[in-house]
């Protein structure tokens, strides 16, 4: 039968200092999981972890530390918080401990570099507008789900757009960004959550200006460019 670990093989690890309701949960999280490791028996160690939750004196610690931190830290907190939303937002990364890319400073000058290109090539009356489509959502074959989805490269390269449906226009003769995104129903929110608007995508994505795809004949058109610029050719990768 498996050895089954003694009391003395539970460990606590000392708060040292205790800032937010999430690092009480995270931490205690960390201490469980170490205990499950040395135990072996499930019925063992759900007793031994209920013991452990209950009767270990730092509980009491961090009950008190929280209280007295919480109320000295909720109003610069939710200052904080709010700045680093705000700067997070135009920030391309994969989740918490993951490298941030500040999407102003990574796109822009990708951008800046293709219109610059664009008007050393082109005469100036042949300057238009660059009109990028993204990728599309597809469905695994008659059934209701959904292929995971990677975005057109680019697409991607040039706006950094991570949702489908979107298209991308980039003005060779002023640099100017622009971004349809799909008007989605309201029955979409039902199952995905809250539906954004233009203003979330301009903010998030660092665009000049965002419209709707339904949108996109008459934004284009009141842009008055001598030609649209589409891309077309072999993708000799293959």
């Amino acid at each position: 039968p498996p050895r089954r670990a003694s009391c003395s093989a539970l460990t606590c690890t000392p708060f040292i200092e205790l800032t937010t309701l999430a690092d009480l949960f995270v931490q205690l999280y960390v201490d469980c999981v170490r205990n499950c490791l040395v135990m072996r028996s499930p019925l063992f160690q759900q007793r031994k972890l209920i013991r452990f939750v209950v009767t270990s004196p730092s509980i009491f610690t961090l009950k008190t530390a929280l209280s007295a931190s919480y109320v000295g830290r909720s109003s610069s907190t939710a200052a904080a918080q709010s700045s680093t939303m705000a700067d997070d937002q135009c920030c391309f990364y994969m989740g918490p401990g993951t490298l941030k890319i500040d999407r102003r400073a990574f796109h822009r000058p990708i951008q800046q570099g293709v219109v610059q290109r664009m008007q050393t090539a082109l005469p100036e009356d042949n300057r238009g507008i660059i009109l990028l489509k993204g990728g599309e959502l597809q469905q695994v074959y008659t059934t209701d789900g959904e292929i995971l989805f990677r975005q057109e490269a680019y697409f991607h390269y040039l706006f950094g757009v991570n949702e489908d449906g979107f298209f991308g226009a980039l003005d060779t003769r002023d640099g100017r960004s622009t971004l349809f995104m799909p008007r989605l129903p309201a029955s979409y929110g039902v199952w995905m959550g809250a539906i954004q608007g233009p203003d979330h995508y301009k903010a998030k994505y660092a665009v000049d200006e965002v419209a709707y795809v339904d949108d996109m004949a008459a934004v284009l058109a009141a842009a008055a460019a001598p030609c649209i610029h589409l891309l077309e050719g072999t993708n000799t990768d293959r």
